[in-house]
């Protein structure tokens, strides 16, 4: 016979959910990533290292930069990309919806300075990595893996989605390139 505790544990862990594995993060639209970024530019990752700083691990990526669109970068500049998370030989953390970036990857960034590193804009979404399709054209496209989308109407009330459209996931590079032009053009260059 089951003890009343046990019965009572067991029924707690059947009824509750599951843990979650997404962070929610308010979508940000193109004009919303060129408004909130000090800096605008592709480069490619020439290093990563894992820090830990209060007691928490963090991630810095330093990108070379060939191309810079927003901000007083110049081409052949380092640009340090800081999230949180990462592994060390005896330590690792995991944090969902951060962008993810690989030594000599291409990427377009959209971030926010924060002292002597910088944060992608809206984690995630502040990120696209440029690569070659089959044809050989270069585009650029964006992982939200581990997170999900809060879009709000005009009422105020959200919806989650747990992906980008099509369109604002994988685009021709030279398309977001021109969109960014655009608005920066239109005011978005603080």
């Amino acid at each position: 016979m089951l003890r009343p505790a046990l019965v009572l544990l067991l029924t707690l862990l059947t009824l509750s959910p599951p843990p979650a594995h997404a962070t929610v993060l308010r979508y940000l639209r193109g004009r919303q990533l060129v408004e909130q970024a000090d800096v605008v530019a592709r480069g490619q990752v020439v290093a990563q290292r894992v820090v830990t700083e209060g007691g928490r691990l963090w991630t810095d990526s330093t990108l070379r930069i060939s191309r810079a669109l927003k901000g007083k970068l110049r081409v052949g500049q380092t640009l340090v990309i800081r999230q949180p998370g990462g592994e060390t030989a005896t330590l690792g953390m995991h944090v969902a919806g951060v962008a993810r970036f690989a030594l000599h990857e291409d990427a377009l960034i959209f971030a926010q300075s924060t002292g002597s590193v910088h944060v992608p804009v809206g984690m995630s979404q502040g990120k696209y990595q440029i690569y070659r399709d089959q044809q050989g054209r270069l585009r650029a496209r964006r992982d939200l893996a581990g997170a999900a989308l809060a879009e709000f109407d005009a009422r105020g009330r959200m919806s989650l989605r747990s992906s980008l459209p099509r369109a604002d996931r994988d685009v021709a590079l030279e398309a977001l390139l021109a969109q960014i032009r655009a608005e920066l053009a239109a005011g978005g260059a603080r």
